[in-house]
Formats: structure tokens, C-alpha cells, sequence
């Protein structure tokens, strides 16, 4: 049976600027780990150490920075390849419904409350606090769960509401 007089076509998000800063800064640091992986692998496991979010060292030690660092980070192409494509899919809608500043503020918002949220359960012996964390998925994917709160007339009005209250504070 053919339908005639619709039109679906595949549409992909555009590369809004935000969303492009944030793919390609995790996609240069990816890139810098893989060619730095082939001729000495001893360097990507300092990087991780340093970089990558450790409990312990964050808690024992100071090393804060990991809070923001492990997000840049990645377990190999697959880790980085679909945590880049939801990154684009769902920050490009979110960028077009609130706009680039939001994007960022939500995107390292889910880094540091996901950051602290392995923290958290890695000394409720949930994980291991010596074990490091990478990957931008706590960010990536906080977009995710929102987008549907966004997109409905209510929701937007109550998240709305909630920023206007947070920066004002």
C-alpha cells in the first residue's frame, strides 16, 4: 500500500556551537589517548590515573580537578563513539529549546552530580574507590532524561522556574 502526500524524511541535528566545543574537545583528548596508547601505554595509564575520577584520590588527596577531568575521557571508540552521538542527538534539541549556556551549565551539572554520585557509592562499598571513572555519559545522558521535561508546556514553565530560582541564589 503507498501513501502519497506525506513526506518523512530522516532529519539529523544540526552541530550547534556548544555541542560542537564539547564533541570536539572530547574527540581531541580521545584522539590524543589512542595515538598516545600505540607507542606508550605506561603515559595512557598515568593520564587515567590523574585525570580519570578516582574517589580516593579526590577524598585522600585533593585532586578535585578528576571531578571535571574523568568526563573528557574515554574507555575506548565504542565509549566515545555513543557517548558523542547522544551528545549531539540530545544537546543539539535541548540547545534549540533553551539555548547554547544551558546546554553547558546541564552537560557539567550531570559531570559533577555524577562525579559526586560515585563518590557517594564508592564509599557505601558499592565501588571501588581506587578504580577510576571516565567517560561523558553523566552529562551526556542527565540531557537525555530532561529533554522530555523540556519539550512539554508544563515542564518547561517548572524547569524554568527552578533555573530562574538556582541563578538567582
Amino acid at each position: 500500500m503507498r501513501i502519497t502526500g506525506t513526506s518523512q524524511a530522516l532529519s539529523l541535528p544540526p552541530f550547534t556551537p556548544a555541542i560542537t566545543v564539547l564533541i570536539a574537545l572530547n574527540t581531541a583528548v580521545f584522539l590524543i589517548m589512542e595515538v598516545t596508547g600505540v607507542s606508550s601505554p605506561e603515559t595512557v595509564r598515568e593520564i587515567i590515573t590523574w585525570f580519570g575520577l578516582r574517589p580516593s584520590a579526590v577524598i585522600s588527596h585533593g585532586w578535585v580537578w578528576q571531578i571535571v577531568t574523568y568526563s573528557v575521557l574515554h574507555g575506548g571508540f565504542t565509549h566515545w563513539f555513543f557517548n558523542m552521538l547522544a551528545l549531539w542527538i540530545f544537546g543539539a534539541q535541548i540547545d534549540a529549546i533553551r539555548g547554547p549556556r544551558y546546554v553547558l551549565e546541564l552537560f557539567f551539572a550531570g559531570v559533577v552530580g555524577g562525579a559526586f554520585f560515585t563518590i557517594g557509592l564508592s564509599y557505601a562499598h558499592v565501588f571501588d574507590p581506587n578504580i577510576p571513572t571516565v567517560g561523558a555519559s553523566a552529562g551526556v545522558y542527565r540531557d537525555k532524561k530532561l529533554l522530555p521535561a523540556l519539550e512539554a508546556p508544563q515542564g518547561k514553565q517548572e524547569i524554568s522556574d527552578l533555573y530562574e530560582q538556582a541563578t538567582r541564589s
